[in-house]
């Protein structure tokens, strides 16, 4: 199981809890941890995107912990790149970035999943003009 501990080394903290699933690894994994935000990228499986938004409808998506609320807004508010792929801005404690979130939910509806270290709101800046993933549009999903 992932798990991190609540611990301060050089400077940063180690956040943690268990995750929602297992992990692929039979070790335990820590991880460090430091507030960080990130522009998130990723591709959508469209064929599951329906469920993710029942997923994130029902509120369990938000009750999460650590990492709920901060992925179930950054889910709801993300945005269409004109490519077909979607961008969010993200805040994280954990390295490698999103691993927890990873793991409990983006890898199960989401492809090529890539983070791009920003400024708090820096990104939501950036990707206000393009339009929310679950409104209807050329992307409908």
């Amino acid at each position: 199981m992932r798990i991190c501990g609540l611990d301060t080394v050089s400077g940063f903290d180690t956040f943690a809890s268990l995750a929602t699933q297992p992990s692929t690894y039979s070790t335990t994994e820590v991880y460090r941890c430091h507030m960080a935000y990130y522009l998130v990228t990723a591709k959508p499986i469209q064929s599951k995107m329906n469920d993710l938004r029942k997923w994130l409808d029902s509120g369990e998506i938000r009750v999460m912990r650590p990492f709920g609320q901060s992925l179930h807004m950054g889910l709801d508010n993300a945005r269409w790149q004109s490519d077909g792929v979607a961008i969010w801005e993200e805040e994280d404690y954990c390295a490698p970035p999103l691993a927890q979130e990873r793991a409990a939910v983006l890898d199960e509806y989401f492809t090529g999943l890539e983070v791009k270290h920003v400024n708090k709101g820096e990104g939501w800046k950036k990707i206000e003009p393009l339009k929310i993933i679950w409104e209807q549009n050329d992307n409908t999903i």
